[in-house]
C-alpha cells in the first residue's frame, strides 16, 4: 500500500523511485543538520518514495535502533519544518545502520548483505545512490572507497 504525500509544493515534480540511500560517514553532523532533515522534507512534500530506506554507515560503535534515536534527536532540533510526529515514524522505521572500518572488507561484506535485506523489505528494485561524506573522504581516499565499493556491494 502506498502512503499519501503530506503536501505536494509543485505538481509538475516527480515522486523519486524507490531506493537506498548509503551514507558513508553517517555519524558525523553533516547528517544530522542537514541530510536527514532535507530527506525528510523530501517525504513530506511527497518527492520521495515511501519506499525508500536509508543505511548510514560509520565507524562509530552503535545500532540501527540507537542511530534512529539520535536522528530523531537531530530533527527535533535542525529540522526546518515542523516534524510530524506519524510521517516523522514511517521514516525513521526505513532507517538503518551497518558498523565498520571503510578500509576493512568485512564492513562492506556485511553492508552487502544488508543492502539485500533492506531491498527485499522496501522493494527498492536494486536503486542506490551511495554518498560519501566530506569527513569520510578525507579519513578513507575516494578511490579505496569506489574500489571496495564497487568489488563488494554493486
Amino acid at each position: 500500500m502506498t502512503e499519501q504525500p503530506i503536501q505536494t509544493p509543485c505538481p509538475e515534480l516527480s515522486i523519486a523511485e524507490p531506493s537506498i540511500i548509503v551514507i558513508f560517514g553517517s555519524s558525523g553532523d553533516l547528517t544530522k543538520r542537514k541530510l536527514i532533515p532535507s530527506l525528510y522534507n523530501l517525504a513530506k512534500y511527497g518527492l520521495l518514495s515511501p519506499d525508500t530506506a536509508i543505511v548510514g554507515v560509520a565507524r562509530r560503535e552503535s545500532s540501527t535502533e540507537l542511530f534512529r534515536e539520535q536522528l530523531t534527536d537531530a530533527i527535533n532540533q535542525f529540522g526546518t519544518q515542523k516534524i510530524d510526529p506519524a510521517l516523522w515514524a514511517k521514516f525513521r522505521e526505513k532507517i538503518y545502520y551497518c558498523q565498520g572500518d571503510f578500509d576493512n572488507p568485512a564492513t562492506y561484506k556485511q553492508l552487502s548483505e544488508l543492502l539485500a535485506e533492506v531491498e527485499t523489505k522496501h522493494h527498492t528494485k536494486g536503486n542506490a545512490l551511495f554518498y560519501l561524506s566530506n569527513l569520510g573522504l578525507d579519513d578513507l581516499g575516494v578511490p579505496l572507497a569506489q574500489q571496495k565499493l564497487l568489488r563488494q556491494v554493486i
